[in-house]
Protein backbone atom coordinates (compact mmCIF):
# COMPACT_ATOMS: atom_id res chain seq x y z
CA UNK A 1 0.00 0.00 0.00
CA UNK A 2 0.92 3.72 -0.42
CA UNK A 3 2.88 5.25 2.70
CA UNK A 4 -0.83 6.51 3.86
CA UNK A 5 -2.53 3.09 3.38
CA UNK A 6 0.71 1.40 5.36
CA UNK A 7 -0.23 3.80 8.33
CA UNK A 8 -3.82 3.03 8.45
CA UNK A 9 -3.00 -0.57 8.18
CA UNK A 10 -0.72 0.13 11.16
CA UNK A 11 -3.88 2.18 13.07
CA UNK A 12 -6.12 -1.02 12.38
CA UNK A 13 -3.89 -3.67 13.75
CA UNK A 14 -3.18 -1.40 16.81
CA UNK A 15 -7.00 -0.93 17.31
CA UNK A 16 -7.21 -4.43 17.09
CA UNK A 17 -4.72 -5.29 19.69
CA UNK A 18 -6.48 -2.94 22.22
CA UNK A 19 -9.75 -4.05 21.62
CA UNK A 20 -8.33 -7.80 22.50
CA UNK A 21 -6.09 -6.18 25.37
CA UNK A 22 -9.52 -4.68 26.80
CA UNK A 23 -11.34 -8.33 25.79
CA UNK A 24 -9.46 -9.75 28.79
CA UNK A 25 -9.00 -7.18 31.30
CA UNK A 26 -11.07 -4.24 30.81
CA UNK A 27 -14.41 -6.21 29.54
CA UNK A 28 -17.11 -4.07 31.96
CA UNK A 29 -15.62 -0.97 30.91
CA UNK A 30 -15.15 -1.17 27.35
CA UNK A 31 -16.16 1.88 24.86
CA UNK A 32 -15.85 2.36 21.20
CA UNK A 33 -16.75 4.70 19.00
CA UNK A 34 -18.84 2.92 15.95
CA UNK A 35 -16.83 3.86 12.98
CA UNK A 36 -13.65 2.02 15.38
CA UNK A 37 -15.99 -0.84 15.93
CA UNK A 38 -16.42 -1.50 11.95
CA UNK A 39 -12.80 -1.23 11.52
CA UNK A 40 -12.54 -3.81 13.97
CA UNK A 41 -14.61 -6.19 12.86
CA UNK A 42 -13.39 -5.97 9.02
CA UNK A 43 -10.12 -6.16 10.54
CA UNK A 44 -10.43 -9.26 12.71
CA UNK A 45 -11.99 -10.62 9.60
CA UNK A 46 -9.33 -9.80 7.89
CA UNK A 47 -7.31 -12.03 9.82
CA UNK A 48 -9.85 -14.76 10.15
CA UNK A 49 -10.51 -13.91 14.53
CA UNK A 50 -13.87 -14.95 14.53
CA UNK A 51 -13.85 -14.47 18.08
CA UNK A 52 -12.79 -10.70 18.18
CA UNK A 53 -15.24 -10.47 15.98
CA UNK A 54 -18.42 -11.92 17.64
CA UNK A 55 -17.09 -10.14 20.06
CA UNK A 56 -16.78 -6.76 18.09
CA UNK A 57 -20.87 -7.19 17.38
CA UNK A 58 -21.53 -8.09 20.45
CA UNK A 59 -20.33 -4.51 21.64
CA UNK A 60 -21.64 -2.78 19.21
CA UNK A 61 -25.05 -4.08 19.66
CA UNK A 62 -24.80 -2.79 23.10
CA UNK A 63 -23.22 0.59 22.57
CA UNK A 64 -24.99 1.29 19.00
CA UNK A 65 -28.02 -0.79 19.07
CA UNK A 66 -29.66 0.56 15.74
CA UNK A 67 -26.33 0.93 13.68
CA UNK A 68 -27.02 -0.33 10.10
CA UNK A 69 -22.94 -0.70 9.44
CA UNK A 70 -23.04 -3.08 12.52
CA UNK A 71 -26.17 -5.01 11.71
CA UNK A 72 -24.91 -5.75 7.95
CA UNK A 73 -21.66 -7.01 9.39
CA UNK A 74 -24.31 -9.00 12.20
CA UNK A 75 -25.81 -10.59 9.28
CA UNK A 76 -22.62 -11.51 7.43
CA UNK A 77 -21.68 -13.37 10.15
CA UNK A 78 -24.42 -15.12 10.60
CA UNK A 79 -24.15 -16.39 6.79
CA UNK A 80 -21.10 -17.45 7.67
CA UNK A 81 -22.67 -19.27 10.00
CA UNK A 82 -26.13 -20.57 9.21
CA UNK A 83 -28.41 -19.58 6.37
CA UNK A 84 -31.89 -19.45 8.60
CA UNK A 85 -30.42 -17.28 11.63
CA UNK A 86 -28.67 -14.75 8.27
CA UNK A 87 -32.35 -14.26 6.88
CA UNK A 88 -33.43 -13.02 10.21
CA UNK A 89 -30.73 -10.72 10.44
CA UNK A 90 -31.51 -9.72 7.07
CA UNK A 91 -34.98 -8.77 8.37
CA UNK A 92 -33.47 -6.28 10.73
CA UNK A 93 -31.37 -4.33 7.66
CA UNK A 94 -33.67 -0.78 5.69
CA UNK A 95 -34.91 -2.00 2.35
CA UNK A 96 -31.64 0.34 0.96
CA UNK A 97 -28.87 -2.00 2.20
CA UNK A 98 -26.84 -2.61 -0.73
CA UNK A 99 -24.75 -5.77 1.48
CA UNK A 100 -28.33 -6.94 2.55
CA UNK A 101 -29.70 -7.13 -1.05
CA UNK A 102 -26.66 -9.27 -1.63
CA UNK A 103 -26.46 -11.08 0.66
CA UNK A 104 -30.41 -11.99 -0.64
CA UNK A 105 -28.94 -13.25 -4.02
CA UNK A 106 -26.70 -15.50 -2.12
CA UNK A 107 -28.84 -17.07 0.37
CA UNK A 108 -31.42 -17.46 -2.58
CA UNK A 109 -29.10 -18.42 -5.41
CA UNK A 110 -30.67 -16.34 -7.84
CA UNK A 111 -29.55 -16.86 -11.53
CA UNK A 112 -27.37 -15.02 -13.47
CA UNK A 113 -30.15 -12.96 -14.89
CA UNK A 114 -32.09 -12.33 -12.06
CA UNK A 115 -28.35 -11.21 -9.96
CA UNK A 116 -27.38 -8.96 -13.42
CA UNK A 117 -30.55 -7.08 -12.73
CA UNK A 118 -30.08 -6.47 -9.12
CA UNK A 119 -25.87 -5.71 -9.80
CA UNK A 120 -27.21 -3.09 -12.07
CA UNK A 121 -29.67 -1.41 -10.48
CA UNK A 122 -26.59 -1.00 -7.48
CA UNK A 123 -24.70 0.80 -10.03
CA UNK A 124 -27.24 3.02 -11.44
CA UNK A 125 -29.02 3.93 -7.84
CA UNK A 126 -26.15 4.32 -5.64
CA UNK A 127 -23.43 7.12 -6.66
CA UNK A 128 -20.27 5.72 -4.38
CA UNK A 129 -19.66 1.95 -2.78
CA UNK A 130 -17.91 1.62 0.34
CA UNK A 131 -14.68 -0.79 0.91
CA UNK A 132 -16.98 -3.30 2.29
CA UNK A 133 -20.02 -3.33 0.23
CA UNK A 134 -17.26 -3.85 -3.29
CA UNK A 135 -16.03 -6.60 -1.43
CA UNK A 136 -18.63 -8.50 -0.93
CA UNK A 137 -20.49 -7.24 -4.27
CA UNK A 138 -17.16 -9.06 -5.23
CA UNK A 139 -17.79 -11.79 -3.46
CA UNK A 140 -21.60 -12.21 -4.20
CA UNK A 141 -20.76 -12.67 -8.36
CA UNK A 142 -17.82 -14.76 -7.74
CA UNK A 143 -20.24 -16.89 -5.67
CA UNK A 144 -22.94 -16.49 -8.44
CA UNK A 145 -20.66 -18.14 -11.29
CA UNK A 146 -20.83 -14.33 -12.17
CA UNK A 147 -16.88 -13.12 -13.04
CA UNK A 148 -17.95 -12.36 -16.71
CA UNK A 149 -19.92 -9.47 -15.38
CA UNK A 150 -17.62 -7.91 -12.79
CA UNK A 151 -14.77 -7.82 -16.03
CA UNK A 152 -16.87 -6.54 -18.14
CA UNK A 153 -18.81 -3.67 -15.63
CA UNK A 154 -14.67 -2.78 -14.32
CA UNK A 155 -14.71 0.37 -15.24
CA UNK A 156 -18.26 1.14 -13.84
CA UNK A 157 -17.53 -0.42 -10.67
CA UNK A 158 -14.38 1.51 -10.28
CA UNK A 159 -16.38 4.64 -11.24
CA UNK A 160 -18.07 4.62 -7.94
CA UNK A 161 -14.93 4.58 -5.19
CA UNK A 162 -12.35 7.01 -4.86
CA UNK A 163 -10.02 3.88 -4.01
CA UNK A 164 -10.87 1.74 -6.88
CA UNK A 165 -7.74 -0.37 -5.69
CA UNK A 166 -9.71 -2.55 -3.62
CA UNK A 167 -11.99 -3.72 -6.42
CA UNK A 168 -9.03 -4.30 -8.64
CA UNK A 169 -7.80 -6.47 -5.58
CA UNK A 170 -10.98 -8.27 -5.31
CA UNK A 171 -11.30 -9.04 -8.96
CA UNK A 172 -7.35 -10.16 -9.10
CA UNK A 173 -8.01 -12.72 -6.58
CA UNK A 174 -10.99 -13.96 -8.57
CA UNK A 175 -9.10 -13.97 -11.75
CA UNK A 176 -6.03 -16.15 -10.36
CA UNK A 177 -8.46 -18.97 -10.25
CA UNK A 178 -10.41 -18.57 -13.50
CA UNK A 179 -8.39 -16.27 -15.37
CA UNK A 180 -4.42 -15.92 -14.73
CA UNK A 181 -3.60 -14.26 -17.70
CA UNK A 182 -6.33 -11.43 -16.72
CA UNK A 183 -5.22 -11.72 -13.21
CA UNK A 184 -1.91 -10.43 -14.05
CA UNK A 185 -3.37 -7.53 -16.09
CA UNK A 186 -5.35 -6.41 -13.38
CA UNK A 187 -2.00 -6.84 -10.98
CA UNK A 188 0.65 -4.63 -13.30
CA UNK A 189 -2.47 -1.47 -12.99
CA UNK A 190 -2.14 -2.13 -9.54
CA UNK A 191 1.57 -1.53 -9.43
CA UNK A 192 1.20 0.97 -11.75
CA UNK A 193 -1.70 2.67 -9.33
CA UNK A 194 0.35 1.93 -5.81
CA UNK A 195 3.79 1.01 -7.05
CA UNK A 196 4.77 0.64 -2.88
CA UNK A 197 1.87 -1.78 -1.96
CA UNK A 198 3.89 -5.08 -1.51
CA UNK A 199 0.87 -7.39 -1.27
CA UNK A 200 0.16 -6.38 -5.12
CA UNK A 201 3.77 -7.52 -6.22
CA UNK A 202 3.61 -10.44 -4.31
CA UNK A 203 0.06 -11.46 -5.59
CA UNK A 204 1.62 -10.71 -8.91
CA UNK A 205 4.68 -13.55 -8.30
CA UNK A 206 2.07 -16.27 -7.16
CA UNK A 207 0.64 -16.37 -10.10
CA UNK A 208 3.54 -16.14 -12.40
CA UNK A 209 4.76 -18.99 -10.34
CA UNK A 210 1.84 -21.09 -10.18
CA UNK A 211 -0.37 -20.61 -13.57
CA UNK A 212 2.76 -19.66 -16.01
CA UNK A 213 6.16 -21.19 -14.60
CA UNK A 214 7.54 -17.89 -15.01
CA UNK A 215 9.88 -17.46 -12.56
CA UNK A 216 12.56 -15.30 -13.52
CA UNK A 217 9.70 -12.53 -13.48
CA UNK A 218 8.41 -13.36 -10.53
CA UNK A 219 11.56 -13.12 -9.01
CA UNK A 220 11.48 -9.89 -10.35
CA UNK A 221 8.45 -9.15 -8.57
CA UNK A 222 9.04 -10.26 -5.18
CA UNK A 223 12.62 -8.55 -5.58
CA UNK A 224 10.12 -5.02 -5.79
CA UNK A 225 8.11 -6.46 -3.12
CA UNK A 226 11.63 -6.75 -0.53
CA UNK A 227 12.98 -3.34 -1.51
CA UNK A 228 9.07 -2.09 -0.16
CA UNK A 229 9.24 -4.53 2.78
CA UNK A 230 12.80 -6.09 3.44
CA UNK A 231 11.35 -8.38 6.04
CA UNK A 232 8.19 -9.66 4.05
CA UNK A 233 7.91 -13.50 5.22
CA UNK A 234 5.97 -14.46 2.58
CA UNK A 235 8.10 -12.63 0.03
CA UNK A 236 11.29 -14.19 1.34
CA UNK A 237 9.43 -17.63 1.15
CA UNK A 238 8.81 -17.20 -2.53
CA UNK A 239 12.27 -16.40 -3.22
CA UNK A 240 13.20 -19.46 -1.75
CA UNK A 241 10.69 -21.07 -3.83
CA UNK A 242 11.86 -19.46 -6.88
CA UNK A 243 15.37 -20.47 -6.40
CA UNK A 244 14.43 -23.55 -5.56
CA UNK A 245 12.91 -24.73 -8.69
CA UNK A 246 15.36 -22.69 -10.76
CA UNK A 247 18.21 -24.85 -9.05
CA UNK A 248 19.78 -22.66 -7.08
CA UNK A 249 22.59 -24.24 -4.76
CA UNK A 250 21.44 -24.80 -1.23
CA UNK A 251 23.91 -22.07 -0.45
CA UNK A 252 21.72 -19.59 -2.38
CA UNK A 253 18.49 -20.85 -0.72
CA UNK A 254 19.41 -21.70 2.76
CA UNK A 255 20.23 -18.04 3.98
CA UNK A 256 17.05 -16.76 2.67
CA UNK A 257 15.16 -19.45 4.79
CA UNK A 258 17.33 -19.26 7.67
CA UNK A 259 16.68 -15.55 7.69
CA UNK A 260 12.59 -16.57 8.12
CA UNK A 261 13.37 -18.47 11.07
CA UNK A 262 15.27 -16.24 12.53
CA UNK A 263 12.44 -13.69 12.02
CA UNK A 264 8.88 -16.01 12.86
CA UNK A 265 10.68 -19.27 14.38
CA UNK A 266 7.30 -20.41 15.05
CA UNK A 267 6.04 -20.47 11.65
CA UNK A 268 6.81 -24.11 10.19
CA UNK A 269 6.95 -23.12 6.58
CA UNK A 270 10.82 -22.61 6.57
CA UNK A 271 12.16 -24.92 8.86
CA UNK A 272 10.15 -27.68 6.48
CA UNK A 273 11.44 -26.26 3.49
CA UNK A 274 15.09 -25.92 5.32
CA UNK A 275 14.79 -29.53 6.00
CA UNK A 276 13.88 -30.88 2.60
CA UNK A 277 16.64 -29.59 1.03
CA UNK A 278 19.07 -30.67 3.70
CA UNK A 279 17.04 -34.38 3.56
CA UNK A 280 17.75 -33.92 -0.68
CA UNK A 281 21.41 -33.29 -0.23
CA UNK A 282 21.64 -36.18 1.77
CA UNK A 283 21.88 -34.48 5.54
CA UNK A 284 19.35 -36.53 6.76
CA UNK A 285 20.56 -36.06 10.15
CA UNK A 286 20.78 -32.07 10.29
CA UNK A 287 17.09 -32.05 8.90
CA UNK A 288 15.82 -35.00 11.59
CA UNK A 289 17.50 -32.53 14.13
CA UNK A 290 15.82 -29.39 12.57
CA UNK A 291 12.23 -30.98 13.17
CA UNK A 292 11.97 -32.46 15.96
CA UNK A 293 13.44 -29.20 17.79
CA UNK A 294 10.91 -27.41 16.13
CA UNK A 295 8.24 -30.00 17.22
CA UNK A 296 9.38 -30.23 20.78
CA UNK A 297 8.69 -26.11 20.95
CA UNK A 298 5.61 -26.29 18.91
CA UNK A 299 4.25 -29.63 19.27
CA UNK A 300 1.59 -31.24 17.20
CA UNK A 301 1.78 -29.63 13.31
CA UNK A 302 0.34 -32.03 11.09
CA UNK A 303 2.91 -30.85 8.26
CA UNK A 304 5.73 -31.07 10.50
CA UNK A 305 4.98 -34.63 10.53
CA UNK A 306 4.31 -35.22 7.05
CA UNK A 307 7.73 -33.89 6.51
CA UNK A 308 8.76 -36.20 9.30
CA UNK A 309 7.56 -39.23 8.11
CA UNK A 310 9.09 -37.78 4.17
CA UNK A 311 12.67 -37.69 5.74
CA UNK A 312 12.91 -40.37 7.97
CA UNK A 313 10.38 -42.86 5.66
CA UNK A 314 9.23 -43.96 9.18
CA UNK A 315 12.14 -44.34 10.82
CA UNK A 316 10.37 -43.01 14.21
CA UNK A 317 8.75 -43.47 17.60
CA UNK A 318 5.92 -45.12 16.88
CA UNK A 319 4.37 -42.91 19.88
CA UNK A 320 5.75 -39.95 18.48
CA UNK A 321 4.15 -40.03 15.94
CA UNK A 322 0.41 -41.35 17.68
CA UNK A 323 1.80 -37.56 19.61
CA UNK A 324 0.02 -35.90 16.53
CA UNK A 325 -3.25 -37.62 16.46
CA UNK A 326 -4.96 -35.72 19.33
CA UNK A 327 -8.64 -36.67 20.16
CA UNK A 328 -9.68 -33.22 18.75
CA UNK A 329 -8.06 -33.88 14.84
CA UNK A 330 -10.09 -37.23 14.68
CA UNK A 331 -12.61 -35.58 12.33
CA UNK A 332 -9.71 -35.02 9.85
CA UNK A 333 -8.73 -38.64 10.20
CA UNK A 334 -9.64 -38.79 6.38
CA UNK A 335 -6.69 -36.02 5.71
CA UNK A 336 -3.63 -38.35 8.22
CA UNK A 337 -5.27 -41.61 5.24
CA UNK A 338 -4.28 -38.77 2.44
CA UNK A 339 -0.94 -38.30 4.08
CA UNK A 340 -0.21 -42.00 3.87
CA UNK A 341 -1.52 -42.68 0.50
CA UNK A 342 0.59 -39.78 -0.55
CA UNK A 343 3.81 -41.28 1.23
CA UNK A 344 3.38 -44.46 -0.56
CA UNK A 345 2.83 -43.01 -4.19
CA UNK A 346 6.30 -41.61 -3.63
CA UNK A 347 7.55 -44.98 -2.34
CA UNK A 348 7.61 -44.04 1.36
CA UNK A 349 6.09 -46.95 2.41
CA UNK A 350 8.06 -47.11 6.05
CA UNK A 351 6.35 -43.53 6.43
CA UNK A 352 2.58 -45.04 5.48
CA UNK A 353 2.95 -47.51 7.46
CA UNK A 354 4.11 -46.09 10.61
CA UNK A 355 1.27 -43.47 10.15
CA UNK A 356 -1.29 -45.84 9.53
CA UNK A 357 -0.58 -48.84 11.93
CA UNK A 358 -0.54 -45.33 14.35
CA UNK A 359 -4.06 -44.16 12.77
CA UNK A 360 -5.43 -47.53 13.20
CA UNK A 361 -4.50 -47.39 17.06
CA UNK A 362 -5.81 -44.04 18.21
CA UNK A 363 -8.30 -43.34 15.55
CA UNK A 364 -9.51 -47.20 14.10
CA UNK A 365 -8.73 -47.84 10.00
CA UNK A 366 -12.20 -49.93 9.14
CA UNK A 367 -12.23 -48.79 5.70
CA UNK A 368 -8.32 -48.66 4.53
CA UNK A 369 -7.27 -52.38 6.02
CA UNK A 370 -5.96 -52.83 2.81
CA UNK A 371 -3.59 -50.15 2.70
CA UNK A 372 -2.17 -50.53 6.02
CA UNK A 373 -1.88 -54.11 5.00
CA UNK A 374 -0.17 -53.15 1.83
CA UNK A 375 2.27 -50.95 3.48
CA UNK A 376 3.47 -53.44 6.05
CA UNK A 377 3.74 -55.59 3.51
CA UNK A 378 5.99 -53.56 1.35
CA UNK A 379 8.14 -53.38 4.27
CA UNK A 380 8.17 -56.75 4.75
CA UNK A 381 6.64 -56.84 8.14
CA UNK A 382 4.74 -60.17 7.47
CA UNK A 383 4.08 -61.28 11.35
CA UNK A 384 2.74 -57.68 12.45
CA UNK A 385 -0.01 -58.20 9.06
CA UNK A 386 -0.27 -61.91 10.38
CA UNK A 387 -0.82 -60.50 13.97
CA UNK A 388 -3.19 -57.78 13.22
CA UNK A 389 -5.01 -59.63 10.86
CA UNK A 390 -5.82 -63.04 13.26
CA UNK A 391 -6.71 -60.00 16.22
CA UNK A 392 -9.20 -58.74 14.03
CA UNK A 393 -11.13 -62.24 13.13
CA UNK A 394 -10.86 -62.84 16.81
CA UNK A 395 -12.80 -60.20 16.93
CA UNK A 396 -14.99 -60.76 13.91
CA UNK A 397 -14.02 -57.68 12.58
CA UNK A 398 -13.28 -59.84 9.53
CA UNK A 399 -15.09 -62.90 8.33
CA UNK A 400 -14.35 -65.83 7.47
CA UNK A 401 -15.19 -64.79 3.66
CA UNK A 402 -15.11 -61.36 3.81
CA UNK A 403 -16.92 -59.36 0.86
CA UNK A 404 -15.52 -56.19 1.28
CA UNK A 405 -12.76 -55.34 -1.52
CA UNK A 406 -10.61 -53.80 1.81
CA UNK A 407 -10.74 -56.89 3.63
CA UNK A 408 -10.30 -59.36 0.54
CA UNK A 409 -7.05 -57.31 -0.27
CA UNK A 410 -5.98 -56.93 3.42
CA UNK A 411 -6.70 -61.14 3.14
CA UNK A 412 -4.25 -61.40 0.34
CA UNK A 413 -1.37 -59.49 1.85
CA UNK A 414 -2.36 -62.25 5.38
CA UNK A 415 -2.04 -64.96 3.32
CA UNK A 416 1.08 -64.00 1.26
CA UNK A 417 2.77 -63.28 4.71
CA UNK A 418 2.04 -66.77 5.52
CA UNK A 419 3.34 -68.34 2.36
CA UNK A 420 6.71 -66.03 2.78
CA UNK A 421 7.00 -67.11 6.21
CA UNK A 422 6.35 -70.75 5.62
CA UNK A 423 3.25 -70.65 7.76
CA UNK A 424 1.45 -72.96 5.11
CA UNK A 425 -1.04 -75.77 7.75
CA UNK A 426 -4.54 -74.97 6.72
CA UNK A 427 -4.14 -71.85 4.16
CA UNK A 428 -4.79 -74.57 0.99
CA UNK A 429 -8.49 -74.85 2.28
CA UNK A 430 -8.68 -71.42 3.24
CA UNK A 431 -7.62 -70.64 0.03
CA UNK A 432 -10.23 -72.90 -1.92
CA UNK A 433 -12.91 -71.16 0.73
CA UNK A 434 -12.46 -67.88 -0.27
CA UNK A 435 -12.10 -68.70 -3.98
CA UNK A 436 -16.38 -69.96 -4.05
CA UNK A 437 -16.92 -67.31 -1.63
CA UNK A 438 -15.49 -64.28 -4.30
CA UNK A 439 -17.50 -64.91 -7.57
CA UNK A 440 -20.37 -62.71 -8.32
CA UNK A 441 -24.25 -63.61 -8.97
CA UNK A 442 -26.71 -63.02 -11.64
CA UNK A 443 -27.19 -59.10 -10.22
CA UNK A 444 -23.64 -58.27 -9.15
CA UNK A 445 -22.91 -54.87 -10.34
CA UNK A 446 -20.02 -54.73 -13.04
CA UNK A 447 -17.68 -53.09 -11.05
CA UNK A 448 -17.54 -55.65 -8.02
CA UNK A 449 -17.74 -58.21 -10.95
CA UNK A 450 -14.44 -56.78 -12.30
CA UNK A 451 -12.90 -56.58 -8.76
CA UNK A 452 -14.27 -59.86 -8.13
CA UNK A 453 -12.08 -61.09 -11.20
CA UNK A 454 -8.99 -59.42 -9.80
CA UNK A 455 -9.49 -61.01 -6.13
CA UNK A 456 -10.16 -64.33 -7.82
CA UNK A 457 -6.90 -64.37 -9.84
CA UNK A 458 -4.58 -63.28 -7.20
CA UNK A 459 -6.55 -66.29 -5.21
CA UNK A 460 -6.18 -68.64 -7.51
CA UNK A 461 -2.12 -67.79 -8.10
CA UNK A 462 -2.03 -68.73 -4.71
CA UNK A 463 -3.89 -71.91 -4.86
CA UNK A 464 -1.84 -72.80 -7.78
CA UNK A 465 1.19 -72.37 -5.68
CA UNK A 466 0.36 -74.20 -2.93
CA UNK A 467 -1.19 -77.50 -5.03
CA UNK A 468 2.10 -77.24 -6.58
CA UNK A 469 3.81 -77.97 -3.04
CA UNK A 470 1.22 -79.83 -1.30
CA UNK A 471 3.45 -82.88 -0.76
CA UNK A 472 5.34 -80.91 1.71
CA UNK A 473 8.80 -79.75 -0.87
CA UNK A 474 9.68 -75.74 0.43
CA UNK A 475 8.16 -73.04 -1.72
CA UNK A 476 11.06 -71.09 -3.52
CA UNK A 477 11.54 -67.20 -2.84
CA UNK A 478 11.43 -66.95 -6.93
CA UNK A 479 8.02 -68.67 -6.89
CA UNK A 480 6.91 -66.33 -4.25
CA UNK A 481 7.62 -63.13 -6.41
CA UNK A 482 6.25 -64.71 -9.57
CA UNK A 483 2.83 -64.26 -7.90
CA UNK A 484 3.67 -61.36 -6.00
CA UNK A 485 2.10 -58.08 -7.34
CA UNK A 486 5.13 -56.07 -6.05
CA UNK A 487 7.75 -58.30 -7.24
CA UNK A 488 10.94 -59.11 -5.61
CA UNK A 489 10.42 -57.94 -1.77
CA UNK A 490 12.77 -60.12 -0.15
Amino acid sequence: MSQENNNGEDSRRELYERFSGDLIENRGAMFYDREDLVELYDYANDVEDRYVALEVLFCGERLYPGDVALAERRALYYYSLDEGACRKALAALPDDSMIGKLLALRLDRVNKDEASRTFEGLLMSRPEFTDEEIIQLADTAEELDMYEWLKEHKEAICAHTDYPQTFLYELSQIAMEQDPDYAVTILEELTMLEPFTADFWLSMAQVLISDHKALEKALDAIEFSLAIEPDNARALMMKAQCYNELDYPLDKVEPILRRVIEMSPQISAATLALALLYSNVGRKEEAMKMLLDYNSKYPGDPQVLEVLLTVSNGNLSQNLVKSFLKPELAPYRDNFVEMAEKLASEGLHGGAAILLTSLEEIYGLPHDLDLMMEALYRNNRYEEIIARYDGLRHKDAIGAYPTDLSERMATFYYLMSRIRLGMLAGLLEKVKGLKENTSGGPDTPIDDLMRSSVMLSLFSAIENLLEQHADGSEISVEEINEIDPFGNLK
